[in-house]
């Protein structure tokens, strides 16, 4: 509960800076601005606290797509982990081997849309293979940009996934990307290629339904 309301927190600040808006000077409010860093440390936190939300949420109920599966001899009971169609949230899709959501009219920055697809019972993408990349490329419109998953708010250069709290598998960098400016945090897909972009931009995004294996 305290990680989904520090995510949640994140989530309201950043979305005053969507679409390039920016936050009232010091003099005009009285408050001090925040630096750039201190927006990059705050992202890190968000990062950290939506992981420890989506592993308590695992840890409170069976998992999407959680099947038992008893084994004789008095072998402990092992998990398998085949979505299927009932067990994916409304307006989610088959699209390659995984369940997904793509936004196509609402532009959210990146921390609002994390908490998106949470609240919609899934999690903001993540792309592990080539392809899963060619699936979704062939769905979503050429022209936008779309928030995936994958960050380096925790660790500088070190790209996770929100569906894993892990490295993140398989990347496409579009030529001249990753960038290595601080404010270029977040992945967004486009044409077939990510980008890191800053995370208050405003960005069409995609959700999947569940967690990947960590």
């Amino acid at each position: 509960m305290h990680a989904y309301r520090i995510f949640l927190a994140c989530a309201i600040f950043a979305s005053h800076l969507v679409n390039g808006s920016v936050i009232p000077n010091s003099a005009s409010t009285g408050h001090p601005v925040l630096s750039q860093y201190q927006m990059d440390q705050l992202g890190g936190i968000c990062f950290k606290a939506l992981n420890m939300m989506l592993d308590q949420s695992a840890g409170d109920q069976q998992p999407l797509n959680a099947t038992v599966k008893e084994e004789t001899q008095g072998e402990v009971e092992q998990e398998t982990h085949k979505t299927t169609e009932k067990d994916i949230p409304p307006n989610f899709k088959r699209i390659g081997t995984k369940f997904y959501y793509i936004e196509n009219k609402k532009q959210l920055n990146w921390f609002a849309a994390a908490n998106a697809c949470v609240q919609m019972g899934g999690t903001l993408a993540s792309i592990i293979s080539k392809e899963e990349l060619t699936a979704i490329s062939a769905e979503v419109d050429s022209n936008f940009l779309y928030w995936t998953g994958i960050n380096d708010l925790a660790d500088e250069g070190v790209y996770k996934s929100l569906a894993s709290g892990t490295a993140a598998p398989f990347l496409e960098w579009y030529s001249g990307y990753p960038t290595t400016t601080k404010t270029d945090k977040s992945v967004c897909l486009c044409q077939g290629k990510m980008f890191n972009v800053s995370p208050s931009g405003g960005r069409y995004f995609i959700c999947q339904a569940g967690k990947d294996n960590k």
